[in-house]
């Protein structure tokens, strides 16, 4: 197994963002309390304030794949319809050197 990330950017619609935030943030804890998970952070678009971007880091696919499957995760993408202005885009990364 290799550690892996996953880069998410998820678009809010202009009156949602602060809810787009507000869940983001709810699932910083439970997301890092994971087996597996070595990082989790939220940014902000720097040109797009309606953009938050998540990177997560995981020991392997497997546990970055458990994750999804959690509560906490798909509660969320129960509510992605009505916050978000588009699909969120998510990126899954392996490592060149390690």
């Amino acid at each position: 197994m290799s550690e892996m990330i996953s880069v998410a950017i998820a678009r809010a619609k202009p009156d949602r963002v602060n809810d787009l935030e507000r869940e983001l943030l709810a699932r910083v804890e439970p997301t890092r309390a994971q087996p597996g998970n070595l990082e989790f952070t939220l940014h902000r678009l720097a040109d797009d304030p309606t953009s938050v971007v998540a990177v997560e880091r995981w020991a392997s696919r497997e546990d970055w794949q458990r994750h999804l499957q959690g509560d906490h995760v798909t509660s969320l993408m129960a509510v992605f319809d009505e916050l978000l202005a588009s699909p969120a885009q998510i990126q899954v990364l392996t490592p060149l050197l390690t």
